[in-house]
């Protein structure tokens, strides 16, 4: 944990997102800068109820977290509901969206529209950003 945090100061580093609120919790414990956490449903379905070390770390990593993400409604009530997380800095997004084969195949599609985000270039469009990950 300490040459992860020590190798995130080296390179600059603004932010982190740590997949996992348990798994990438304890290596981002003392992260030097802001860290957003990904929820996944095992660490606010099971370990966190379930209490422990585990529960501790996880609780921890929430309270410490700039932000919060879940990928469903559900788990990320079964963190708000603990009182763990300030709710300013939750979100939650869809697990997938489904966008057309291709560009040519749909003219007009819009990832953002299809999530119900403001417009790219608006005042609130913010960046959209994917995460593409192997997550079971």
């Amino acid at each position: 944990a300490r040459q992860l945090c020590d190798f995130i100061s080296a390179c600059g580093c603004d932010v982190v997102v740590g997949i996992h609120a348990h798994r990438a919790g304890q290596a981002l414990l003392n992260c030097p800068v802001p860290v957003i956490i990904c929820l996944a449903g095992t660490d606010a379905n099971v370990m966190l109820p379930g209490g422990g070390p585990k529960a501790q770390v996880i609780t921890t990593v929430l309270k410490k977290a700039a932000a919060v993400v879940a990928f469903s409604d559900d788990t990320m009530t079964s963190v708000t509901s603990r009182n763990l997380v300030k709710l300013d800095d939750t979100f939650t997004i869809p697990q997938a969206v489904s966008p057309p084969p291709s560009a040519d195949q749909a003219p007009g599609y819009s990832m953002r529209s299809s999530l119900g985000l403001p417009q790219r270039g608006t005042p609130a469009g913010g960046k959209l950003v994917v995460l593409v990950a192997g997550l079971r």
